[in-house]
């Protein structure tokens, strides 16, 4: 079957559900960082196509990227070995190329990469993930592209008796319900209160939505 988006996006969930014993066992041997492993992991499939010689992968990459860059990622995944070595030479590169990083940024956000990896993990693992993507992407300048999903309206939920991340990304004390979504105006879905421009508002005994 040629490599089309609907095959990428299903190999790439696939992939995604057991991505954290991959990574445990990546960071036992190296110093790799989460961002790059994950795009190693989204863009594996590509490779993996053009390594069995459909180079029309390319071209479905290249209708991803095409907004934001000049398919540099292209040029990048022909040579890979595996996930690892995509990992490893993604950090090297993406760490000096912003138009590189812009291009890896559609992939996650075109495949929907981080929601999928932070579905996969255990409900205690998922404020480890929100923070140390939030460091990464600080670190290389990429973060107000992910500030929604991080930080910000819409942002990645916590979990329980977790630490609530506000307005502009404050971190506000306190347990409040669970399966809290951090951001502005974050609401529990399953609790008595929700966090509203960082003020705790006492609410029915009701799900709120």
């Amino acid at each position: 079957m040629p490599f089309n988006l609907k095959s990428w996006q299903t190999s790439v969930k696939s992939r995604l559900q057991d991505w954290q014993l991959r990574w445990a066992r990546l960071r036992n041997t190296s110093a790799a960082t989460l961002y790059p492993f994950l795009a190693a992991t989204a863009l594996l499939p590509v490779a993996e196509a053009v390594h069995g010689g459909d180079w029309g992968a390319l071209a479905v990459l290249g209708g991803v990227v095409a907004g934001v860059g000049g398919n540099l990622v292209a040029n990048v995944i022909q040579d890979w070995k595996d996930e690892a070595d995509g990992a490893a030479k993604l950090a090297a590169a993406a760490e000096k190329d912003a138009a590189l990083r812009g291009e890896l940024d559609a992939v996650l956000e075109k495949l929907d990469v981080l929601a999928a990896a932070r579905a996969a993990l255990p409900e205690a693992d998922r404020a480890w993930f929100a923070e140390t993507l939030r460091q990464e992407l600080a670190a290389l300048g990429n973060l107000k592209r992910y500030e929604a999903v991080l930080i910000g309206s819409g942002a990645l939920a916590q979990g329980d008796h977790n630490t609530v991340i506000g307005a502009g990304g404050v971190h506000v004390p306190g347990s409040v319900g669970r399966d809290v979504i951090t951001g502005d105006n974050a609401r529990s879905v399953q609790a008595h209160t929700y966090i509203e421009n960082q003020q705790v508002v006492q609410k029915p005994d009701t799900a709120t939505p």
